[in-house]
């Protein structure tokens, strides 16, 4: 939590602290053990209702029933860990799976993941399709949700594909473990 930096001087002047998840309330106690008496566990509130609904807007196109819809939602940063399922993808490629793995999210690291995609000669199966406005079709109708992040709050994607049913693989995290 390197943010934190930013307001530790004014952590005495709280009456709580509330932390998205119990890891991030272990690492939080552990930082600041004066202060593990006003800190709470409060996660976010996800509307499941508005999720399932959002769900059914449309079928993506994209999709090919023919091979296996894999779907990940994320900013495009190194905390995300998008660098990691291009190299899944390359080795499921060499393995001759029959795939198409779609990315829904911007950010920074954009330009530098498609030069790796490019390297790796995925781009008939690896697809950064972009911020969306609703992501829910892509991950209902996908066959797999995976979240590869190198750190998390709570992993709030990995909730909602988990309210849509969806088989979900995430990597191995202490935060990860709450929800798994």
């Amino acid at each position: 939590m390197p943010w934190i930096k930013n307001v530790e001087d004014y952590l005495r002047d709280y009456d709580k602290v509330f932390c998205v998840s119990k890891t991030i309330k272990s690492v939080f106690d552990n930082l600041y053990p004066q202060f593990n008496r006003k800190s709470e566990v409060f996660y976010n509130f996800v509307d499941i209702n508005n999720i399932l609904f959002k769900s059914q807007e449309f079928i993506p196109i994209e999709f090919d029933k023919k091979e296996y819809n894999i779907v990940s939602v994320g900013r495009l940063t190194e905390q995300k860990g998008f660098d990691i399922v291009l190299k899944a993808a390359y080795i499921l490629k060499k393995k001759d799976f029959k795939f198409k793995w779609f990315v829904i999210g911007d950010g920074k690291d954009k330009k530098k993941l498609n030069k790796q995609l490019r390297k790796l000669k995925l781009e008939d199966s690896f697809f950064f399709l972009g911020k969306k406005a609703n992501p829910y079709p892509y991950v209902k109708n996908a066959d797999l949700f995976v979240l590869p992040s190198r750190h998390e709050g709570y992993g709030l994607a990995t909730l909602e594909a988990r309210i849509l049913k969806k088989m979900v693989i995430v990597s191995d995290l202490p935060v990860s473990r709450e929800q798994i």
